[in-house]
This record gives C-alpha cells, structure tokens and sequence, in this order.
C-alpha cells in the first residue's frame, strides 16, 4: 500500500457522499494535483499524467481488496458509494406509464425523425426525467438532439445542450461507445461558434469517457483535443494531451517502439520538457565526472591522479567532451577512456538537440 493511499481514500468517500459515481482515473488525477505540495513534492506537473495512469490499477486493486465494504469498484473504472446504490435500488418507480404513441416515438428510426418532432421528445424527456429508466432516457434524449438539429430556428447553445444531455444520459446507461459519440457532437457544435476551449474539454472528455474503442478513434479525439487547446490559447493543456497521446501511442507500439519511446519520455517529456532535457543533461555531466575521474583521464598538473585538481579537470573535461568542443588539452589514452569519450559526445549530440526541440515546440506555441 503506497503512502497515499489512505488520504484518497477519504476524499473519494467524501465525494461519494455528494455523488453517486465518481469517473477514478478523473478522481485520482484531481487528487494528486490538488495535493502536489503535500503529498506529491517531487512530482513536476507534466508527470501527473503518468503518474496516474501507472498507479490507476494498483490503486483500484486495492480499494477493490481493502475497501470493498464502502466502495463498489465497478466496470471501466467507475467507482461506486455501496449505501448510495443501494438507496437507488430500492427507488420504486411509481406511477409511470408509456402510452402507444410514446412507445413508438422512442423507436422512431432516422428517417422518421424532423424537426417536427422536437416538442414530442421534450415533453417525453421532462416525463422521463424523473425515473431511473436509464436506457430509455437516452433514446429520448439522442433522438430530441437528433430532430433539434434539423430545424433552422434552435440555437447553437439549445443544440450542445441537447447533445450534453444525450451524453450524460448514456453515460448513466452504461452505453460509453454512444456516450462519447455525443459528446463529439457536442465539440461539433462548439467549433461553430469558435468556442474552443469548451470544444477542447468536450473532446477530452470524450476520450475519457470511453475505454474500449479502436485505437485511431481514441487518438483522433486526443488531437481534436490538443488542435482547439492550441486554437484558444491554453498551451499548457496542449502539451498535456499530446503526452497523453504519446502514451496511447506507447500503450500500442511494438517492443522495441517501446523502448524508444520510453527513452524520449524519460529525456524530454516526448519533447515537451526542456526543463526535463536539462536535469537529463547535468546527471549526464555528474557521472560522466565521476566516470572520467574513475578512468584518470584528466590527471593534474601535479602528477597526482586522485585530488580536488583532477575533480575539477575531470569536470572539464566531462562538459567539453559532452559539447563536443573537445580542446585536446585533456585525451584519453586508454581504450576503454576513448570509448566513454565517444559515448559521451554521442550524448552531447542527441541532449544539444532534444533541448532545441523542447524548446522549439514549448515556445513556438505561445
């Protein structure tokens, strides 16, 4: 059990206490953020991200192991109060009757919807609303979006609403391929009157929603994403998503992409993180230091090979090495100093340029 474990516990029962479900993988990622300074110090915010995704898992494991009692771990990460479902459970549905015309108008096809239609569904949906009728809810609701938007007089606001709702109510109904599907309708919508920012949230939220999907849906709702962050202004919500799709991109490829992508994580944040490149490049510098002084390449001037003098020769002789300016006044004459020699300016390259490019890509946003 990790050391935080215990203080999520308690701030999702809270929340649980105030919302039936709670979305984990949002929840988790709210409360590192929120408890980064006392909880997570050494976590930079371009981690968060990966931080939770990793300890997504061993964290549901063991709320479903330990915390069973109070928390229902249900299906694709969604975690339930158990009073709270029980109390919906026992909800009775009182006094509720679909007439024959009603009954038909939930299973109107798309050729049978217009723009006529719109009243019928919003009196259907406000007799709906108050039942647990989850499924049929949505039909209501995905088919009154679907009339809204054939009519010339309902606004672009009236249409993400409907779409919104269409959304929610098949969130609740379990059906996450159709949830996100109309909240990708709802981004459409948002894009016609330029509103970016929300268009990127709806995106995002889409992704999060659904889980299983092909992979090139998953990915097209993540650039949709990062596209109207970089639209709006927010380059910093812009370099999240792309951290995510580089993720996603991971969680797919190939052994060996694996591996290369891990290592441009590791050294830059997928190039995102000049701040990444440089604490990369001093470790680099630190124990290609120590390397050198080990291999007594920079002797000092006094013959003596272990002394503050060769420290600090071995030091400069690292950072000339590693910027490839390589004076000469310092050359390694063994075989195994001239290797390390080599990889070191290797190193230098790929770090000089990983820099450039997280720079590039940081700054050329704002």
């Amino acid at each position: 059990m990790k050391f935080w474990y215990k203080d999520a516990y308690e701030v999702l029962r809270d929340e649980l206490n105030t919302n039936e479900r709670v979305n984990g993988l949002e929840f988790l990622e709210d409360f590192v953020l929120d408890n980064r300074d006392s909880l997570f110090e050494e976590l930079e915010f371009d981690e968060v991200d990966r931080f939770v995704s990793e300890e997504f898992d061993s964290y549901q494991n063991w709320l479903f192991k330990e915390k069973s009692q109070y928390v229902n771990v249900g299906t694709n990460g969604k975690w339930y109060s158990n009073t709270s479902k029980k109390k919906l459970a026992t909800q009775p549905e009182t006094n509720f009757n679909l007439t024959a015309d009603e009954t038909a108008l939930l299973e109107l096809k798309a050729l049978g919807l217009h723009a006529g239609k719109v009243q019928e569904f919003k009196a259907l949906s406000q007799k709906l609303a108050s039942t647990n009728f989850h499924e049929l809810k949505f039909k209501c609701a995905f088919r009154l979006a679907k009339c809204a938007e054939l009519s010339k007089d309902i606004p672009e606001n009236e249409l993400i609403a409907f779409w919104l709702n269409a959304s929610d109510t098949a969130f609740s109904a379990n059906l996450l391929s159709d949830a996100c599907e109309c909240k990708s309708k709802a981004s459409y919508h948002y894009l016609r009157i330029s509103n970016h920012e929300e268009a990127a949230k709806s995106y995002e939220d889409a992704f999060n929603i659904v889980e299983k999907t092909e992979f090139n849906n998953k990915m097209q709702l993540l650039k949709n994403a990062r596209i109207q962050y970089q639209l709006f202004g927010d380059h910093e919500s812009a370099s999240r998503i792309f951290s995510k799709e580089k993720n996603l991109e991971y969680s797919e490829a190939s052994p060996h992409k694996k591996v290369a992508l891990w290592l441009y994580c590791v050294t830059s944040n997928y190039g995102e993180s000049p701040k990444r490149v440089l604490c990369n490049c001093v470790g680099v510098l630190l124990l290609s230091t120590l390397l050198a002084f080990g291999l007594e390449i920079a002797v000092g001037s006094d013959g003596a090979a272990y002394s503050f003098t060769s420290l600090a020769n071995s030091a400069y002789y690292s950072v000339v090495t590693f910027t490839t300016l390589g004076y000469g006044d310092f050359v390694p004459t063994t075989h195994w100093g001239q290797l390390f020699a080599s990889v070191l300016a290797i190193l230098g390259l790929i770090y000089s340029s990983l820099f450039m490019v997280a720079v590039v890509r940081k700054y050329s946003r704002s």
